[in-house]
């Protein structure tokens, strides 16, 4: 397979069945193959090694130098984010995380991570506008260039190990 053929096959593998089989399925900015590898790309390029963080209820773990040496020091939950508004309401796809989670939620994955030691952090993936970027550039994983992360740390505060 070219790294094109590849690179649809992946995007057409993680289509969810709700969105009907044919030969050419239309590629979506929030396919949720994308969103994740954006994630992957942008701390393997960072020097990272990421894993499947499923254990600690989050998508990944991030290590120095990789689980046989270390523990993971970050766990980390992919929280996509709708440029336009308009594409979240029109998409076929329901991404886990696109819509604001319970408090509750947060603070038991928050609770889970803290308690072995590991830092959360929120990975938030701007999607971009269909309006503004023509679907053409999903043939390619060129068009990582057109995603943005933000990261927000979450520490949980526990004040018998915050006092002086």
């Amino acid at each position: 397979m070219s790294l094109k053929q590849l690179w649809t096959a992946c995007q057409i593998a993680h289509l969810p069945p709700t969105i009907p089989a044919n030969p050419n399925p239309p590629l979506q900015f929030d396919n949720p193959f994308i969103i994740n590898y954006v994630v992957y790309h942008h701390y393997r390029s960072l020097g990272w090694v990421v894993k499947g963080g499923i254990k600690f209820c989050v998508d990944y773990l991030l290590y120095k130098r990789g689980p046989v040496f270390t523990h993971a020091e970050f766990a980390m939950v992919v929280c996509p984010v709708y440029e336009d508004i308009e594409d979240h309401k029109a998409s076929a796809i329901d991404l886990q995380n696109s819509s604001p989670f319970a408090w509750s939620w947060l603070s038991t994955i928050n609770r889970v991570n803290s308690q072995v030691q590991k830092t959360l952090i929120l990975v938030y993936v701007t999607i971009p506008a269909r309006s503004r970027i023509p679907l053409d550039v999903l043939n390619s994983p060129a068009c990582l260039q057109h995603y943005s992360i933000r990261e927000v740390t979450l520490r949980r505060f526990i004040p018998a190990r915050m006092r002086d």
